[in-house]
């Protein structure tokens, strides 16, 4: 299996989604208190209306979602790639300004790991570019 930017970017939303089932199950302790098990704390409050109460929940709601949306772009990349089309440029500029952004305002978390994927994407996109004969800086 060859590896691409949207297989890392897949195997990124596997590990976020890891870590956020282990914290959500108890296994793990989020950093901001003792592990709960967080699951089991929304199914017993009703899950409707469960989470906004709870600063942790919202924690643990947003990281789920938030790898669930790395899942669906690292889907669609990887679709692109398999289907032969250059990702776009602008997409690795996007995942580089998340990630910086993201790693200084949060040194210590995965954010960092975005950054050699956005730059691997504008690094590929420059190889089609040039692949068609059209000058990657425009004169």
């Amino acid at each position: 299996m060859r590896m691409t930017p949207g297989k890392t970017m897949l195997a990124t939303g596997l590990l976020h989604q890891t870590v956020g089932f282990l914290a959500g199950f108890g296994v793990l302790s989020p950093g901001s208190g003792p592990a709960r098990n967080l699951f089991a704390e929304i199914a017993r409050d009703g899950v409707v209306g469960a989470v906004a109460p709870d600063p942790q929940r919202q924690t643990f709601f947003w990281f789920l979602f938030f790898g669930f949306l790395l899942l669906s772009l690292g889907w669609l990349m990887d679709r692109l790639e398999t289907a032969e089309q250059p990702l776009p440029a602008a997409l690795g500029w996007q995942l580089l300004a998340i990630a910086l952004a993201g790693g200084l305002l949060i040194p210590a978390s995965g954010f960092w790991l975005v950054v050699p994927q956005g730059a691997w994407v504008l690094w590929r996109a420059r190889r089609a570019k040039e692949a068609l004969g059209t000058p990657s800086v425009p004169a």
